[in-house]
């Protein structure tokens, strides 16, 4: 098969040519899901030392240890899913009131030309930004 016959094409759900309507951010509410599993996946863990005890080549100090990391991880998961009552378009309307130039999606400018609206001063200055 030679290059001109190999097609590279994008699924339609990801292809922005396409694209009608705004972008919606994903609930922060699935991030609970995984973290209940490390949670309890963590409790197993502590729960067979504490059967078992340090006696045992597959269960040690170390599945312990990591059964506690785990719940651990899983707990700052379930804090990270929390609700947010935060619109995300709000928040950027918030932001651009706040510093006084457009933020976010709105920003004009994302690689800083000089005298870009985008940025205060206009200055071509990208210290501080990372370029993707």
């Amino acid at each position: 098969m030679s290059d001109d016959e190999v097609m590279d094409e994008l699924p339609e759900d990801l292809n922005l040519a396409e694209f009608v309507g705004p972008y919606t951010f994903p609930n922060n509410n699935r991030r609970r899901i995984p973290a209940a599993m490390y949670m309890v996946i963590g409790v197993v863990a502590v729960g067979a030392y504490l059967a078992v005890g340090d006696g045992s080549a597959l269960v040690n100090t170390g599945l312990a240890v990591s059964g506690a990391g785990l719940f651990l991880f899983g707990a700052y998961g379930m804090v990270a899913g929390w609700t947010l009552r935060v619109d995300e378009a709000d928040a950027l309307v918030a932001a651009a009131t706040r510093v006084g130039f457009p933020v976010g999606l709105l920003r004009p400018s994302r690689y800083g030309t000089a005298g870009s609206p985008g940025r205060p001063g206009g200055s071509s200055s990208t210290r501080g930004r990372t370029r993707l």
